[in-house]
């Protein structure tokens, strides 16, 4: 499997969580009321950490590759 087979679904999801944080706040300015919501600012960190570890795979892909 080549490098990009590998690495393409990664970023594919990578946009997915994006998509999935602009469609919480409802675009890319969310309303400064959101923010002020334990629930809201929470929702965004789980996604925040989904995409750190996404980071991680993507990181090892290129590890892998270089050995």
């Amino acid at each position: 499997m080549t490098i990009a087979a590998k690495l393409l679904p990664l970023y594919k999801q990578m946009q997915n969580y994006r998509q999935e944080i602009w469609g919480l706040q409802g675009g890319f300015y969310p309303p400064i009321d959101k923010f002020k919501t334990h629930e809201f600012r929470s929702h965004i960190a789980d996604i925040l950490r989904k995409m750190g570890g996404l980071c991680d795979d993507i990181l090892a892909v290129f590890e892998e590759e270089s050995k």
